[in-house]
């Protein structure tokens, strides 16, 4: 099977994916982890550009399709593990890269994961990840209420407080910024809340080429997610 970032059914994830991924240096002998990995189909794309790809996740239903999802494409240097990172027993300076796509949000103790996602990663290796930040809508609480009720939102992350959270745990070399702050983006996500983000892969590659479209002239200096690179 075939996999691409254009087959996730939802451009702003096609659009997160690919921002993340953007300017990593990956190297076919890293070992990685992906945090809050879903199922897993995000995982298998990383795990193309490395050695071996670990991804975990509290869902025992999502870590069942992630593996058979791992099964049906042969990736054989993905594992899926049902744990969180507190209880997983991986050991000290392991990884070379560390993933968490938009997942601290939904995490009560997020700065606890911050510190274990330290702890498992080798000296100099790099932590990359994306948050929900819903800046750009903090005009209109209704909406934000809607999201966070809708998807168990815990947190909604701003760069100064998410920065300082990195660096008071060790992380250095920190790079944050916004992305999706276009008014198209504003109001796609708008309706997003509303209907479910349900998009066949028609809308959602048509969506993802409209949003990189607009966001080369962003309309606002806040975003709707913040993506957050930095070393050990």
């Amino acid at each position: 099977m075939f996999l691409s970032p254009f087959m996730i059914p939802n451009p702003f994830k096609v659009y997160e994916f690919r921002e993340l991924v953007k300017g990593v240096k990956f190297s076919k002998n890293d070992l990685i982890l992906d945090i809050g990995c879903g199922n897993g189909f995000q995982t298998m794309l990383i795990s193309k550009k490395c050695s071996q790809i670990i991804g975990i996740d509290i869902s025992e239903n999502a870590i069942s399709i992630a593996n058979h999802r791992a099964r049906l494409t042969r990736s054989s240097n993905s594992a899926f593990i049902c744990t969180n990172i507190e209880e997983s027993g991986l050991p000290d300076n392991s990884f070379d890269k560390v993933f968490s796509i938009c997942v601290l949000e939904h995490i009560k103790n997020y700065v606890s994961t911050l510190r274990e996602a330290y702890r498992v990663l080798k000296p100099n290796g790099q932590f990359i990840c994306s948050v929900d930040s819903l800046e750009s809508f903090m005009w209109d609480e209704s909406i934000v209420k809607k999201h966070r009720e809708s998807y168990s939102v815990e947190h909604y992350f701003g760069r100064g407080g998410l920065e300082d959270t990195l660096k008071q745990i060790g992380f250095s070399r920190i790079e944050i910024y916004p992305i999706l702050r276009s008014y198209f983006a504003r109001n796609l996500f708008a309706r997003g809340i509303t209907n479910g983000f349900h998009y066949n892969y028609v809308q959602s590659i048509l969506g993802y080429f409209l949003l990189k479209r607009e966001e080369k002239n962003p309309s606002f200096h806040k975003g709707i997610f913040l993506v957050a690179r930095c070393s050990k």
